[in-house]
């Protein structure tokens, strides 16, 4: 089964579709942007302590960078203030100490420092040049105990510089990003690239290290960052497009959903009233938070399985992948592509996790991993579109000469071969291929399968054949 292209909102499950409605219809924002903040902030409930094993020598991370591009009016800092309100509620309440033990903690983090300062001045004054073994063993003793009395801290920021953010993610398990107002991306392209290391290293789940001066040297064991991020979208599309964070890898890594023009706000019927459908949410997220919080506070991570169905569909996507990277017509975003599979099984566990309510799921079904599938060729097709619309200027003046030249008429529509065009043209096979597959972005054509060789003679292959998908009068040329 081929899954469809689903955004957002149409993939999440029953109860969190109608909380989803329910807040764009109060906040008048969309409903993709109110269900993408859905989805992060699941994730980030999770604390980072799920992994998803695929196969025997293959275990992905969970991490996801959600950021969503709106322009001002489209209600990001109210839809970002609600949702994560129960975040920030549930994590204050499983993992931080409450007043009166931050107090205590910093009370005795004082004493034992002042122990250690007067032992050193005691040392140091001693008229032995042998350092007193019972004074080295009570100072090794407290600076021990000093350590096991920092401070616990929220692992959800609101922003911050990479180099901040790489800092923590060399000390810590999980870091998570949440902000209406561009997190860590204002400041990441201001900086030079190899800051952006630390962030490629937490996505992909390897080992990273803080190794400056005077820090001394910590690992932290595979330490996973995610975001739910909110920004300007002319901004955001100026950052994606950023030509060395392209080469890098950071940007393919990014699940980018651009709000246009008007907010989509859904005007349906919603069976749970605004109160009750607010409630399963926090609850939800509360019981999200208490069952990650076990294990984050241990330092352990949950493998999650695919069911048979579940590795059946994920397979079958892999090979699909696989043949579009191939295909010379997506080479502008073969990197997005590439991650694509990636990005599904996280996507999948997601909604799992929101179906479930809790960190404690054994696998993920081949329902949520078709849901998962078919988001991530959502996000796919929004890599896409901006670089279509960037830096294919020539390739759309092509596409306008191509869409003049379809077979127009009444009746039923005609398969062509890119042979068709591209000689009368003027123009190479490569640059047809590549101006077909903008047109069938725009919903314009579509592949129908193979033509047989007009030339039978041995050793000549099928070519595609193409359809149109609508009469060529009524197609709008491209801005060019």
């Amino acid at each position: 089964m081929h899954p469809e292209v689903l955004s957002p909102f149409q993939v999440l499950p029953l109860k969190a579709r109608e909380y989803a409605i329910s807040v764009s219809q109060v906040l008048k924002a969309d409903s993709d942007m109110v269900a993408q903040g859905i989805l992060g902030v699941a994730h980030l409930a999770s604390l980072g302590v799920l992994e998803i094993e695929v196969g025997e020598n293959w275990t992905e991370p969970s991490a996801c960078f959600f950021v969503t591009g709106a322009n001002s009016g489209h209600r990001k800092s109210p839809t970002s203030k609600k949702l994560e309100t129960a975040l920030h509620h549930s994590i204050d309440k499983y993992l931080l100490p409450d007043e009166r033990e931050a107090q205590r903690i910093t009370a005795e983090r004082a004493l034992v420092e002042v122990q250690i300062k007067t032992l050193m001045r005691a040392a140091a004054k001693s008229s032995s040049e042998d350092t007193d073994p019972e004074t080295v063993g009570m100072l090794a003793a407290l600076q021990g105990r000093l350590k096991t009395l920092k401070p616990q801290v929220s692992p959800i920021i609101c922003s911050g510089t990479p180099q901040a953010i790489s800092k923590m993610l060399g000390k810590r398990s999980f870091v998570g990003v949440l902000d209406p107002e561009g997190g860590f991306l204002p400041g990441i392209r201001n900086t030079h690239e190899d800051q952006a290391i630390s962030i490629l290293k937490a996505w992909s789940g390897d080992r990273i290290r803080d190794e400056r001066v005077g820090s001394g040297t910590s690992a932290s064991k595979r330490p996973q960052l995610s975001t739910c991020i909110l920004w300007q979208s002319n901004r955001l599309a100026r950052f994606l497009m950023d030509k060395k964070y392209v080469e890098n890898g950071l940007t393919a890594r990014f699940l980018p959903l651009f709000v246009k023009g008007n907010p989509f706000i859904p005007y349906q019927h919603v069976n749970t009233p605004f109160e009750d459908a607010t409630l399963w949410y926090e609850m939800a997220i509360d019981a999200i938070v208490k069952t990650a919080s076990e294990l984050f506070r241990m330092g352990a991570r949950r493998k999650v399985l695919l069911s048979t169905q579940a590795y059946n569909e994920f397979q079958a996507y892999r090979n699909e992948i696989d043949q579009q990277i191939s295909s010379r017509r997506f080479e502008c975003w073969a990197d997005v592509l590439e991650k694509a599979p990636s990005h599904a099984l996280r996507l999948a566990l997601i909604i799992q996790l929101l179906e479930s309510e809790c960190v404690t799921v054994e696998c993920i079904s081949g329902e949520n991993m078709w849901r998962g599938i078919a988001l991530a060729r959502f996000f796919v097709d929004q890599h896409a579109g901006l670089r279509q619309w960037s830096d294919m200027g020539p390739v759309r003046k092509i596409a306008n000469r191509i869409i003049s030249r379809l077979p127009d008429g009444y009746g039923p529509p005609v398969p062509f071969k890119p042979a068709e065009l591209y000689r009368p043209l003027g123009i190479t096979a490569f640059e047809c291929e590549r101006a077909l597959g903008l047109l069938a972005s725009c919903g314009y054509v579509r592949e129908c399968g193979c033509l047989p060789p007009s030339d039978p003679r041995p050793g000549r292959k099928e070519a595609p054949c193409w359809v149109a998908t609508m009469p060529p009068h009524q197609m709008e040329p491209l801005p060019e």
